[in-house]
């Protein structure tokens, strides 16, 4: 027996020496990247980052009350990292610039507002240009031009809007990256040929950066010569959207997305399952709803019967007094009222007997003859001037889908956002949607006319050498004639832009201004998704009022 043990204890012992001896052999893959190993990483980094920035937009969304009495910029910063749980922090750099201190004092009150739209009151009520972004996992204030700048690219599938398409084989395209037919509807000196404005498609690239960019309140580089960008993504596997911009304009492009989807669901008849949203954009969308939310509540309030009385009030102490009698929270904008010199101290004299608080708002605001209006301005219902009042606008979409039928109104594209050069059929030779030499502009009955990137010579200016030839009287006048010919609508870079009847109905019947008539102003562009036909409007409050008023006398009409 003691043998026994003795073998098996040596037995042992020869398989321990064995195993620390061993060598074991590498994997087949070391040091290498294998396809499982990358995506889990990316999949890990993405996600940590997507977090960070979850759990900032999420705190930017809560609701609490605030209290800042002339308190120093760095202490409210440190309040709000305390109170949020999220870094917070001032960019020296961009507020020195702009000879701003951290102990400068800043003053809002308000009551159960969300923090991104408190940061919007604080800033304007304490007469400074900041704003505000997140980057490096905090939320930071600084300049308003430099977190206008902090620009970042955020990819957007757009598969629901614009099907995929098998990409065009080499033969199907021409040397010029165009089908090769193309050229050939190009119309030319004096020639009139049929207008393809109705040859758009909604669902192309093309149109939808136009609706996201157009109506949108912020610049884009293709139309204003800076600010964000728009690319489109167009893989064999899906198409997407590449935008380049600030934070609140990608959040305004997701909500406009979003927006759309919905809608579209809406108006589904065969209900499939909803394309899942992410977490950033149900933190865009609560937001909106937030903001839309305040402003159902606040227009049901102006609904209400009041009576008034004031005999030499000072305008401060009457909206305190509406605020408190309607529940409705109002402020001053005290920047707006003193531009125009109205100090909030100014007295008002005015007595109103059960009527709206809306008409009665009308009838003070008009009686002082200070040119006073009030706008739903982030959460709050904001006494300002006539002429503030008009640069407030903002993005709405309607609904119109059961006023028109689907494909009852072609697609057509601004100028801006046309593919083409030198024009098409019925432009003649300018670009798409303007007059050329002779060519007509499918919104113009006459014929369209040069303009653009010629410049003729003033035959009155100093010739550029001395062996320069004087020109004859008779090709002076020439000259002339054909330069009056040239500086008409259209030809090379013109701006004749194709508008459908229905917009164009829109803008007759609003007050305005609006962009396209004015040259400044609002801007409404129709759309149609694969279920839905909406309007997207960005006006003043008084441009939507109308715009909701226009459309239920066509629904009542309808109905009739």
């Amino acid at each position: 027996m003691r043998s026994l043990i003795l073998s098996m204890m040596l037995a042992a012992g020869l398989l321990i020496i064995n195993q620390s001896n061993h060598i074991q052999a590498d994997p087949p893959n070391k040091g290498k990247e294998t396809t499982q190993e990358k995506p889990a990483k990316l999949e890990s980094k993405n996600s940590s980052r997507d977090a960070v920035q979850l759990k900032l937009m999420k705190a930017l969304n809560e609701k609490h009350d605030f209290q800042f009495v002339e308190v120093p910029l760095e202490e409210v910063a440190h309040y709000l990292s305390d109170l949020l749980s999220i870094p917070v922090v001032l960019d020296a750099r961009s507020l020195d610039d702009e000879g701003y201190r951290f102990d400068m004092p800043v003053s809002f009150t308000g009551e159960q507002i969300t923090t991104r739209s408190m940061l919007h009151h604080l800033f304007k009520q304490s007469y400074l240009d900041l704003g505000w972004t997140t980057r490096n996992e905090s939320l930071v204030i600084g300049s308003h031009w430099e977190m206008e700048e902090s620009q970042v690219t955020q990819l957007y599938p757009v598969n629901d809007f614009v099907p995929h398409t098998p990409p065009a084989t080499a033969g199907e395209l021409s040397p010029f990256g165009r089908d090769d037919d193309v050229g050939d509807d190009m119309g030319g000196f004096g020639m009139e040929t049929e207008s393809t404005a109705d040859e758009g498609r909604y669902d192309d690239m093309e149109h939808l950066i136009q609706v996201l960019q157009y109506p949108s309140n912020h610049c884009w580089s293709n139309e204003d010569g800076e600010g964000g960008a728009i690319s489109p993504l167009e893989f064999q596997w899906g198409n997407l959207i590449s935008v380049k911009h600030n934070l609140q304009a990608q959040q305004e492009v997701t909500v406009l997305l979003e927006t759309l989807r919905m809608i579209d669901s809406a108006n589904q008849v065969n209900k499939t399952g909803s394309q899942p949203v992410d977490s950033i954009a149900q933190l865009a969308m609560e937001y909106q709803e937030i903001v839309e939310s305040a402003r159902t509540k606040h227009e049901e309030a102006l609904k209400q019967k009041i009576s008034l009385e004031f005999l030499e009030t000072p305008l401060n102490e009457v909206i305190r007094f509406l605020s408190e009698t309607t529940k409705i929270p109002f402020q001053l904008d005290i920047v707006a009222l003193e531009d125009e010199g109205i100090a909030p101290g100014n007295p008002m004299t005015f007595a109103c007997q059960d009527i709206s608080l809306q008409s009665a708002l009308k009838l003070l605001f008009s009686s002082t003859g200070d040119s006073l209006d009030y706008v739903l301005d982030y959460e709050v219902l904001t006494v300002t001037t006539e002429i503030a009042a008009e640069e407030m606008m903002r993005v709405q979409v309607y609904d119109v889908s059961d006023l028109i039928a689907q494909n009852e109104i072609p697609a057509t594209l601004l100028p801006e956002y046309s593919s083409g050069v030198y024009g098409g059929s019925s432009f003649g030779y300018g670009s798409d949607f303007n007059g050329g030499f002779g060519g007509t502009s499918p919104n113009m009955p006459q014929q369209g006319s040069g303009g653009g990137l010629f410049q003729l010579i003033d035959p009155k200016m100093k010739p550029a050498s001395d062996t320069s030839e004087a020109l004859m009287p008779s090709e002076v006048v020439m000259l002339n004639q054909f330069d009056d010919g040239m500086a008409g609508t259209g030809g090379f870079g013109g701006n004749y832009a194709v508008t459908n009847w229905f917009e164009d109905a829109i803008m007759k019947s609003t007050p305005g201004p609006w962009e396209l008539n004015d040259g400044t102003g609002g801007a409404v562009i129709f759309h149609q998704t694969h279920n839905a036909r909406v309007l997207i409007v960005r006006q003043t409050r008084r441009n939507h009022e109308a715009v909701t008023e226009f459309l239920t006398s066509l629904r009542e009409l309808k109905s009739n």
